[in-house]
């Protein structure tokens, strides 16, 4: 782009030069015809004059204006979109500052760089769209998120276009992009916060509907991938409420819920999926496993002092169908009220789960 700049500043100046070598020969030519022919008119001959300074003027200052805008709307560019050129090759030709800035690498270290090569791609799928859909289109848009230099996320909304020239040749590659990171940022933590349980902080039913489903997909995609959800209630609830009142049971639905969290895998997922119900959702994780573990969730409420209540628990292998999962551990779960409460069952089998 630079290079293109530096050409059209040249050709400006090189029409304007022209123009001014015009109107200078135009001067000596009426200066000439005026010793040679006495008949022309002085008058006309200055009239002449003027009105070839002005339409010299004019051209000129045209040509300096519109210089003049493209010198602005490429500085207004720099500061708020990124842009990067590609030659045929596919290899960086240039690089503007904000897209230095997005990305946190100076021009130097990308220069030269093929669009494989620049260190914060990492979707070579994507890159693989971009050159199938530029060979149908010469277009293509979309967003993209990377790493930054210094560690950092972003997320950039990107424009490709593929210019040719006379031949149908790929002349160029021009990449243009806009920072979305805070915009990003922000659908993310409006996310948060239509997934989060407002009373105990952790994950609730829509994400965990959200969750289920995904693994539900991934069980239908690879018959070897395993994963567990517990279904976990809490015994004689309705009596902490009417007992001891509702600020009583808003305190045990907490404490629960972080009792479960901190005795669960950073890769488990707590939720709170109503009243007086959880669920721990177990990615890559076996049958033998869940129940084991929610054998130790059991233990870990019921030896809480603070609590002073014990749960019951419901396991059963995610399915390809997610409604199916949660009835077969829900179906546990009262199994395991109906057998006494305080204790799991498995969606497999009637009888208590033993270690």
């Amino acid at each position: 782009m630079s290079d293109l700049l530096v050409s059209d500043s040249a050709n400006q100046k090189w029409k304007a030069s022209l123009f001014s070598l015009l109107f200078i020969l135009a001067c000596l030519m009426i200066a000439l015809s005026a010793t040679t022919e006495k008949t022309v008119s002085l008058n006309l001959e200055v009239f002449t004059a003027i009105a070839l300074s002005l339409v010299t003027a004019f051209i000129i200052y045209r040509l300096e204006r519109q210089h003049h805008y493209k010198t602005l709307t490429l500085a207004a560019t720099d500061k708020v979109m990124g842009v990067l050129i590609l030659d045929p090759s596919l290899k960086t030709e240039y690089v503007n500052k904000q897209f230095c800035r997005i990305t946190g690498y100076a021009r130097k270290q990308l220069n030269t760089l093929s669009v494989t090569e620049l260190p914060f791609v990492q979707h070579t799928e994507l890159i693989n769209t971009v050159m199938a859909q530029l060979q149908v289109s010469d277009y293509w848009s979309g967003e993209f998120s990377a790493i930054s230099q210094f560690g950092e996320p972003f997320s950039v909304m990107l424009y490709v276009l593929k210019q040719r020239n006379k031949m149908g040749e790929t002349k160029r590659v021009i990449i243009t992009c806009t920072d979305i990171s805070n915009l990003k940022r922000t659908q993310q933590r409006l996310m948060t916060l239509t997934e989060k349980d407002p009373l105990t902080n952790h994950w609730n039913r829509r994400r965990f509907d959200s969750a289920l489903s995904k693994l539900s997909n991934e069980v239908k995609q690879d018959p070897l991938f395993h994963a567990c959800l517990i279904i976990v209630d809490i015994d004689y609830f309705k009596d902490i409420n009417d007992l001891h009142g509702h600020d009583e049971g808003d305190r045990v639905l907490i404490e629960v819920a972080n009792t479960l969290a901190n005795n669960s895998r950073d890769s488990d997922l707590v939720c709170r999926i109503g009243g007086e119900e959880f669920a721990v959702l177990m990615p890559r994780t076996n049958m033998v496993d869940a129940i084991d573990a929610a054998h130790r969730l059991k233990a870990s409420i019921h030896n809480n002092h603070n609590l002073g209540v014990t749960v019951s628990c419901g396991v059963s292998p995610v399915l390809e169908q997610e409604l199916k999962t949660y009835r077969e551990a829900d179906q546990a779960l009262y199994r395991a009220k109906r057998a006494g409460r305080n204790r799991v069952m498995n969606s497999a089998s009637v009888k208590q789960i033993t270690r």
